[in-house]
């Protein structure tokens, strides 16, 4: 699918040539993003004229935005079929919905449904925003569906900061901020759209990779070093990368999660880390090891799996552990999922409870949902693999092909 980046778009709405909203102070994070989404028409507030930049966006509300930010609306309502169940032929956002579903923005739930009033968390917003404004592309194997279009908003560097999960519902706030780090500001240099590739990769860029080594815990590590408040600290066998620049909106409840800390009275968030762990006897394997250390912070190992993952940093053996059943919900021989109270799910809905149940069954450290992952290798150390936890969805920083013992 060809697209044709519009600077501005060809539908006349005079509400957004007032002046700015309302409840949108100069001083507000969001203030030049609102503003740029005002000034070429792609938002028209409310009639009170205020934005709202802190409230959720309806899935139909964030298609129909997208769209209108890269497309011309001419060509958007010449669409007006509906191949999802739940949108009906006189809904207002037929033709967006169409038109996203006819040039593989979007694709749906499993039941046919689109789901227009639900409210759209980051991960479905990745995708729209990903096959939009950069290039249609597939997403991950099942469950980590989204993980490649999340991966390439954070290449982008158009995540805003206040996102720390990929099922976090976003708000028009945020929607606002990710269209206008990667329109906005190419325009105004003149450089191109970000392409999907990352592009200080087009250079060698050793200069801002640094290499670490810890006596510590006999290990070192090349990591991404382009942030001037980046430090590394060492708390037992856990080797931090974390910036005092916090981005968590509730240090304390951080806290309790593990991936902030307070050290010498400055607060720190965690970017990134790894733990170096001693396998536990030297005729044990790995697989072993790993769930013997999951029983050794107190959990039932009889009802945890190590899962081994497809693809892994080379030299790596990539593994997760989850429950060998989950209790939460089913899934029935058609690939439908249902909690316990028979209630159909969405695949993210589903996503939700298989992560938290498998932290709260099998993971003997905080961050473990989603990325969070053991590497393993016999060349690598016969003796030491690493557990690297997750802290959301931010980019990880460690190069883990580099790590030597």
């Amino acid at each position: 699918m060809k697209k044709t980046l519009l600077l501005f778009l060809f539908a006349a709405l005079p509400f957004s040539a007032q002046a700015a909203f309302d409840d949108v102070a100069a001083d507000s994070p969001y203030a030049d993003a609102i503003n740029y989404l005002q000034e070429n028409e792609l938002v028209e507030g409310f009639a009170d004229n205020t934005y709202r930049p802190d409230q959720t966006i309806s899935r139909a509300e964030f298609t129909k935005i997208l769209l209108l930010s890269n497309f011309a609306a001419k060509d958007i309502l010449e669409c007006n079929t509906s191949e999802f169940s739940d949108v009906a032929e006189d809904a207002w956002y037929l033709s967006y919905v169409c038109y996203a579903k006819e040039n593989e923005i979007i694709k749906g739930y499993d039941d046919n449904t689109f789901g227009p009033d639900k409210t759209i968390i980051f991960a479905e917003a990745a995708k729209i925003i990903v096959n939009t404004l950069i290039e249609v592309q597939p997403g991950g194997i099942g469950e980590d569906w989204w993980r490649p279009f999340v991966a390439t908003l954070a290449k982008a560097k158009a995540t805003p900061p206040t996102i720390e999960a990929a099922t976090q519902q976003i708000t028009r706030g945020e929607m606002a901020e990710i269209i206008y780090r990667l329109k906005a500001e190419k325009e105004e240099t003149g450089e191109k759209i970000f392409d999907g590739q990352n592009q200080d990769d087009e250079e060698e860029n050793t200069e801002n990779m640094t290499k670490y080594t810890s006596e510590k815990n006999a290990v070192s590590f090349a990591y991404k070093n382009d942030n001037a408040s980046l430090k590394i600290f060492e708390d037992g066998s856990h080797v931090i990368l974390a910036t005092s620049e916090l981005k968590t909106k509730d240090f304390d409840a951080c806290v309790e999660t593990t991936y902030c800390s307070e050290i010498d009275e400055t607060q720190y968030e965690h970017l990134d880390s790894l733990y170096v762990l001693t396998k536990t006897k030297d005729d044990t394997d790995f697989e072993t090891s790993i769930l013997n250390k999951i029983a050794a912070a107190g959990k039932d190992v009889s009802q945890c799996k190590v899962v081994i993952a497809d693809e892994a940093p080379e030299g790596w053996t990539k593994a997760t552990v989850e429950p060998t059943e989950f209790e939460t919900f089913v899934i029935d021989d058609e690939g439908v999922a249902y909690d316990n109270d028979d209630v159909e799910l969405s695949k993210n809905e589903m996503q939700q409870l298989r992560e938290k149940e498998a932290v709260e069954k099998c993971s003997n450290y905080a961050g473990g949902f989603g990325g969070s992952f053991f590497l393993f290798s016999e060349e690598k150390s016969p003796k030491y693999y690493l557990f690297a936890p997750s802290y959301g969805d931010t980019e990880r920083l460690i190069d883990y092909e580099s790590v030597e013992f």
